[in-house]
């Protein structure tokens, strides 16, 4: 496995695991956004979408970020039943990068994020090694990650940064902080227009920073070389203006090269992730990339289609 910087591991709650309904095939891990928790997130996301109905060999993994305990509050004094209570800080997957990190009330950086997120995939390819029907170096690609806001873009910077190739990637309104984003930039030579394989290079060498890799093993190098992390698919589905997420999207197509999926929900509801067209859109890319899907009967007809573009088209889409 590639080396970390060693971080002290925070207790998480535990995440919400739900198994299989058939044979297990893939396994997808979804990050919830700032200061909700996987659990909630987990079930809300899996009632409202109905996915296991459509993807029965799928395994959901729903992590926890960590939030750690703050100061007690010493507005209020004590109160009736005791002591002030001591208070928590909001769940995030990595802390804001224009604010100064303080022990007391760290929640968590990207390099602790990445070392878990690292562990949790790697687990999670063992116990798809288990069915007998892959290795470790397939089993890779049957996993997906992704996340919602804040846990997108947690997910996706640690995919770009790593040295393996995953099934894919599902963003659900990912909002990737602009300084993370102007920094990648920079490094890509997206601002210049430059390109090339030593401007991929640095842009994954920029994210790597940042997710805090330092030594990679002989093995894990050259992967890393071949930056096959980028051969990995990525959807994503945002809600509401057209405009919003187009710059990220552009970042992975064009300055990445990846193989993006893009679906915009229109319609303003509050919770994209509840609305039947977004469900489409996720199983649809699940399809192309080789998930076994059951269609119930008659639903087959009508379906909403997605659009597939790469780094050339991303931007001439309606």
């Amino acid at each position: 496995m590639t080396k970390l910087k060693s971080q002290p591991e925070p207790r998480r709650p535990k995440p919400l695991i739900v198994p299989s309904r058939k044979e297990h095939t893939h396994t997808i891990i979804l990050l919830h956004d700032k200061g909700d928790k996987g659990r909630e997130f987990g079930r809300g996301f899996l009632k409202a979408m109905k996915l296991q109905d459509h993807v029965p060999t799928v395994r959901f993994v729903f992590p926890c970020a960590f939030n750690a305990p703050l100061p007690p509050s010493t507005s209020g004094g004590k109160t009736e039943a005791g002591p002030p209570k001591r208070r928590v800080s909001p769940t995030q997957w990595f802390d804001d990068p224009f604010h100064v990190r303080e022990a007391a009330n760290a929640t968590a950086s990207l390099p602790e994020t990445a070392e878990f997120l690292q562990r949790l995939v790697h687990e999670e390819a063992k116990v798809l090694t288990q069915t007998g029907r892959c290795g470790m170096h397939q089993a890779h690609k049957q996993i997906f990650i992704g996340g919602k806001g804040q846990g997108g873009a947690a997910a996706l910077l640690y995919l770009a940064g790593s040295h393996r190739r995953l099934g894919g990637f599902i963003g659900l309104d990912a909002a990737l902080p602009w300084q993370y984003h102007m920094e990648i930039a920079a490094q890509l030579g997206a601002a210049e227009g430059s390109g090339g394989d030593d401007s991929v290079s640095r842009g994954v060498q920029c994210v790597r920073s940042l997710l805090g890799f330092k030594r990679l093993g002989e093995e894990e190098g050259r992967l890393a070389d071949r930056l096959c992390q980028l051969e990995t698919p990525v959807c994503f589905v945002y809600e509401g203006s057209r405009e919003k997420g187009r710059n990220l999207v552009s970042l992975f197509a064009d300055g990445f090269g990846m193989d993006i999926t893009k679906w915009w929900c229109e319609n303003g509801a509050k919770e994209c992730h509840a609305l039947s067209d977004s469900m489409e859109a996720v199983l649809g890319f699940l399809e192309k990339v080789g998930v076994p899907r059951m269609y119930p009967v008659g639903e087959r007809e009508g379906l909403a289609k997605y659009s597939c573009v790469g780094k050339k088209d991303v931007q001439e889409m309606a």
